[in-house]
């Protein structure tokens, strides 16, 4: 398991995974395999995450479409009409958990509103420092905003974060702004990083390490965690990055050192 669910979105999502995306399996027509990549495992991941997302996100955009045109339809009758619209394969459709799942990420994302109570309730137990770049924050924000408090969804909301304890945590304005809708770091600018020391990376490339390093950590161990967990107890998730002189680095290379702990 990639990591320990919370939330109905994340449910769908790890059963995808494991049901699809990640039993892709790469392979070489002529026998040559994949040592001449930074981190063969790592680019296994990455397109097994990215299959993992496109599905997931054509079940729940099919859902939230199909909820709008039939009220309250039955789990089996949502999966049947997600299924034929998406071209799944014909035993999903028929999967109990995979129905469930279905519906209650497809009601989160289509009609639950944010409850501001959990959400305050929420960040009660936890301190004001951004989960993602590690900054002090503070209830109205300074002149830039920089440090303004806010109140994340670790699975998003629009993809069946329910609004609850295990899923909310304090972050920035900023890195909550710019991360949008980005799930995991195989969103992020990987195929297109080739960073020079002189020059800063992006906040998209932070925000994908970021990500990659919470994920690392998540499914680390024994037992997996759940996102929230990980990000506590590894936060900031943002770390400084080593470059070495008159030298590009890939994607890949720069994920090693965010996995240090």
């Amino acid at each position: 398991m990639l990591w320990k669910s919370a939330t109905s979105g994340e449910d769908l999502f790890l059963l995808l995974h494991k049901k699809i995306g990640g039993t892709l399996d790469l392979s070489s027509r002529t026998g040559i395999g994949l040592d001449a990549l930074v981190s063969p495992e790592d680019f296994s991941e990455f397109v097994q995450l990215t299959a993992t997302m496109e599905i997931f996100f054509r079940c729940v955009r099919s859902a939230t479409s199909y909820m709008k045109a039939v009220n309250n339809p039955s789990a089996n009758e949502l999966a049947s009409a997600v299924r034929r619209d998406i071209d799944l394969p014909g035993h999903l459709g028929r999967d109990r958990m995979f129905s469930e799942h279905l519906l209650r990420t497809g009601r989160i994302a289509y009609k639950t509103p944010r409850d501001k109570r959990v959400e305050q309730a929420a960040m009660d137990e936890v301190g004001m420092r951004c989960y993602m770049c590690g900054i002090a924050l503070t209830r109205r924000g300074s002149g830039n905003g920089r440090d303004k408090y806010t109140i994340e969804h670790l699975w998003p909301l629009s993809f069946g974060g329910e609004t609850i304890e295990g899923n909310l945590i304090p972050a920035c304005a900023n890195c909550n702004n710019r991360r949008k809708h980005m799930l995991s770091w195989a969103w992020g600018p990987v195929q297109s990083t080739y960073l020079h020391p002189s020059e800063s990376p992006s906040n998209e490339l932070k925000l994908s390490l970021g990500l990659a390093r919470l994920l690392h950590f998540a499914k680390s161990g024994k037992h997996p965690k759940t996102l929230k967990e990980t990000a506590l107890r590894y936060q900031p998730l943002q770390t400084e990055l080593t470059l070495e002189q008159d030298k590009h680095h890939l994607y890949y290379e720069l994920m090693q050192q965010v996995r240090i702990s």
